[in-house]
């Protein structure tokens, strides 16, 4: 099987979009597109949302972060999500659950849109 096809030439000369250039020039071109800014800029909004997300904590009745870092100090398997989170878990913060609430409400959703007519008639305006 050969991948000589995929993404150019296969000969890795100048003729595919290799990077020749340095990466500050790249970055300039990309800047000075007005597609790639907006999408660079829409980028950098999503991951500032979840950098501020991540410091704000869901109230959870008495239960506080304190109570939840003490009780799962000693998991090995919450460490581990819990770094893959960038320390939400154990702040009970809003995006400690991850994508999984978005799933499940367009799961929902879809299965609601299927079954209603008066839903399905909406969703078609």
């Amino acid at each position: 099987m050969s991948f000589a096809g995929f993404g150019g030439s296969g000969s890795g000369g100048g003729g595919d979009k290799s990077l020749s250039l340095p990466l500050t020039q790249i970055m300039k071109l990309a800047w000075a597109d007005d597609d790639l800014r907006s999408r660079l800029l829409f980028i950098l909004v999503m991951f500032a949302v979840y950098a501020v997300g991540v410091h704000i904590p869901v109230p959870v009745g008495s239960i506080t972060p304190d109570v939840i870092k003490e009780k799962l100090a000693s998991s090995q398997i919450f460490q581990l999500l819990d770094s893959f989170g960038g320390g939400a878990m154990s702040r009970l913060s809003i995006f400690s659950l991850g994508l999984n609430p978005y799933i499940t409400a367009s799961i929902i959703l879809q299965v609601l849109t299927a079954t209603t007519p008066s839903m399905k008639k909406e969703l078609e305006e």
